[in-house]
């Protein structure tokens, strides 16, 4: 029995395999629903969908998405160790839908800065005026008065977050700043 269904498993197409296999039924808005809403597997919009904590994409990334198992697709960044390190069997055609762009994706940035007064004051006006929502932070003052932080960001998109960064780095006081 086991060996009939996977023949015809086998024989179906792609998209069939992914409407059988993970397509749900549509319900309100919640965090499963946007993801499912900021790409498409396939040429399909409603396939089950878990963004890595790897490599943060966010709308504007060049993706990559592996089917993984009992878990939907995982997308990553193309660019990302994980994803070059996978089964180039389980990958599928991942890409942005037009909705992506609406939706705040988390993201980790690096900041390396001299250890001034007000300067994470400043950092933090800068954020928040380029519309980005600041959700944690850690920062960290060695011997020789340099500080690096790790600033947790809310992003709509990669122009958004390029954006930031460059208004970060206009900034005096700060060395550099990286995307994590």
């Amino acid at each position: 029995m086991f060996e009939k269904k996977l023949i015809k498993l086998v024989a179906i197409s792609k998209k069939s395999f992914f409407q059988q296999i993970f397509s749900t039924t549509r319900k309100k808005q919640n965090e499963n629903q946007s993801s499912r809403s900021a790409v498409k597997i396939d040429g399909l919009d409603d396939v089950l969908v878990r963004f890595s904590s790897c490599c943060h994409p966010i709308a504007g990334d060049e993706i990559s998405g592996f089917i993984s198992r009992g878990r939907g697709v995982a997308v990553h960044r193309s660019d990302c160790v994980t994803a070059l390190s996978m089964d180039k069997d389980r990958e599928v055609d991942v890409e942005w839908t037009q909705k992506a762009s609406e939706l705040a994706r988390h993201i980790k940035i690096k900041i390396l800065c001299n250890d001034e007064q007000g300067l994470l004051n400043k950092m933090s006006q800068v954020i928040t005026s380029q519309g980005v929502n600041i959700t944690s932070l850690n920062i960290k003052v060695n011997v020789n008065k340099k500080a690096t932080g790790i600033f947790d960001l809310e992003v709509k998109n990669k122009a958004q977050l390029a954006q930031c960064i460059r208004a970060l780095e206009g900034l005096h006081g700060i060395i550099a700043v990286e995307r994590l």
